[in-house]
């Protein structure tokens, strides 16, 4: 409950002015409503035709679509009430609804998901009759973890396929919202309305997030671990309790990227600059590092059980890696990043690879034109980045998102198959989406940023 309740904005968010405000109004939203209401038939028809073509419960898509709608509508309601600059309804509603269309394709194809499905199934039988305690035959953290939740939200669907499919997507949608929530809290300056466009309705933030599976998990993790770390950086009250409930998310599914945002939010806690310095504040910051470092060392420790690299140097995991994931159709020569001369091509190929001609099917060839987008859309930033890079220490946020971009892209080089690494990548875009949304002017300084800070506390 306090992870989603953290989504909805504060009261005084509602009044809060920033420089963007007198800038010419943006072109309307509205026709995001009436087009998501379209959108939204298509996918709840999708779903009929094809549950009732792989023989599952059609009945899941006529009733679940419509209770998820339900349960979304006083916390789209909520925070459509704190912009005052663009339609954020219109396009939370029509993001939704995309979002529930691409479900559907991720439905088709959800290898994974049936295992899981399964297993969740069998799950749920035992928490029916009081055995919570029951073996999920996977290792927790990893696997088990996802089968354990599949078979509590068999609880709550009573076991329909399509139902759960729908609350992992679900899942998946939130951890977007989420994160746009900790750009807004984080960067009250920046370009809310761009961020909001490119992360809703990016095509991988709509389909790889959207089944039963880790991705769906991990990415409302990520989302809730960065408002927390907005809130840490804006020094708002809880927002540790916010931070440590992504961090358990994350970490109990898949602890590297837990310990990679551990990573982000540590740099940026150094580099963040004091206004108005005081002892009660370094006293703050220096005990949340130590705790950070501390729960760093577990999700390292927690890795290495997970994935097998007890007594390995990182070489050598990076190694390993390298070797288990260079196999199929997908597969090319993974870049281990040994020097600082080979880490250009590591963050090329984590965030843009495959290449067009190297793309092995239609999937990938998709995934390739979405990269050149995604690097055309940075390209044309480039302006807005540099501008920025001065003003770094003055907004933390954008440390912690160049950190975690930087050791999510060390760290995932390893992998030598692109269809994985194209399933990953969702685990980034976030952060760099956050580079091409920073604000282009100067930020306000001395009184007059302490008056606008004020102003958001």
């Amino acid at each position: 409950m306090t992870v989603v309740a953290s989504v909805l904005p504060r009261p005084s968010e509602r009044q809060a002015r920033t420089a963007a405000d007198a800038k010419p109004a943006a072109p309307s939203l509205n026709w995001m409503r009436p087009a998501g209401l379209i959108v939204l038939g298509i996918a709840i028809a999708l779903f009929i035709y094809g549950a009732y073509g792989q023989g599952r419960d059609t009945l899941g898509a006529v009733l679940f679509v419509p209770a998820l709608l339900v349960l979304m509508f006083p916390i789209v309601r909520r925070i459509e009430q704190s912009e005052t600059r663009f339609d954020l309804g219109a396009l939370l509603w029509f993001a939704l609804a995309t979002k529930f269309a691409a479900t559907y394709f991720r439905f088709l194809g959800g290898v994974d998901s049936v295992v899981y499905d399964r297993e969740g199934t069998r799950l749920a039988a035992s928490f029916r009759d009081g055995d919570f305690w029951v073996s999920t035959g996977r290792d927790i953290p990893g696997t088990g973890t996802i089968r354990y939740l599949t078979g509590l939200v068999h609880l709550l669907t009573n076991s329909s396929y399509v139902g759960t499919f729908l609350v992992y997507s679900l899942l998946g949608f939130l951890g977007s919202v989420m994160s746009y929530r900790a750009f807004v809290r984080a960067v009250p300056e920046g370009n809310h309305r761009r961020y909001a466009l490119i992360l809703l309705l990016w095509p991988s933030m709509l389909f790889w997030p959207s089944s039963i599976g880790k991705e769906s998990v991990v990415m409302f993790g990520i989302g809730a671990f960065s408002l927390g770390a907005a809130r840490i950086l804006r020094r708002d009250r809880g927002a540790m309790l916010q931070l440590a409930a992504g961090l358990f998310v994350m970490g109990m599914v898949r602890p590297h990227v837990a310990l990679i945002a551990v990573t982000a939010v540590v740099v940026a806690l150094i580099v963040r600059a004091r206004v108005t310095p005081s002892l009660s504040a370094s006293i703050g910051k220096a005990a949340a590092i130590v705790v950070l470092v501390a729960v760093g060392g577990y999700m390292a420790s927690a890795t290495e059980d997970l994935l097998g690299l007890e007594g390995l140097s990182v070489e050598q995991a990076l190694s390993r890696t390298t070797e288990q994931t260079s196999q199929g159709s997908g597969a090319f020569d993974a870049t281990n990043v040994d020097s600082i001369v080979q880490y250009p091509m590591a963050v090329v190929t984590v965030l843009f690879r495959p290449f067009l001609h190297e793309a092995p099917n239609g999937l990938a060839q998709i995934s390739s034109l979405e990269s050149m987008a995604l690097l055309t859309i940075l390209l044309l930033a480039a302006r807005r980045l540099a501008a920025n890079i001065r003003f770094a220490r003055r907004e933390p946020y954008m440390a912690f998102a160049v950190a975690y971009i930087l050791v999510f892209c060390y760290l995932f080089a390893a992998i030598g198959n692109f269809g994985i690494l194209t399933r990953q990548r969702v685990q980034v875009l976030p952060f760099v989406l956050v580079l091409v949304a920073l604000p282009l002017t100067s930020r306000p300084v001395g009184r007059r940023a302490r008056r606008m800070r004020g102003e958001l506390a």
